[in-house]
């Protein structure tokens, strides 16, 4: 008669509490210096949050509306502009370098 395995522990294993996920840029324009400050925080208030939010939503709704299959519009992409003189970050549409990347 076959040993019985031991159940596995009950509790899932969970991610970090602390992130909400990784993203990878396409471009930082003009290049911030390697041996500066690693990593550049950017806090937010909940308001400046989901202000934030709604732009990202607005945005990409937008990109969403066009035909991914040709290149021009995989060639266009989400531009945050970052003015650390004002504190303001601006979300807009730009254009992504590399647009190669499967669909």
């Amino acid at each position: 008669m076959a040993k019985k395995k031991k159940a596995k522990s009950a509790k899932l294993r969970e991610k970090n509490p602390q992130s909400y996920g990784v993203i990878f840029l396409d471009q930082i324009a003009p290049p911030i210096p390697v041996n500066g400050p690693k990593p550049i925080e950017i806090d937010l208030t909940l308001d400046e949050g989901l202000k934030l939010h709604l732009a990202l939503l607005q945005a990409l709704s937008e990109l969403n509306r066009l035909d991914r299959r040709s290149p021009r519009s995989r060639a266009r992409g989400i531009r945050f502009s970052l003015y650390p003189d004002q504190n303001r970050l601006m979300v807009e549409q730009g254009s992504v370098k590399d647009n190669s990347a499967p669909r």
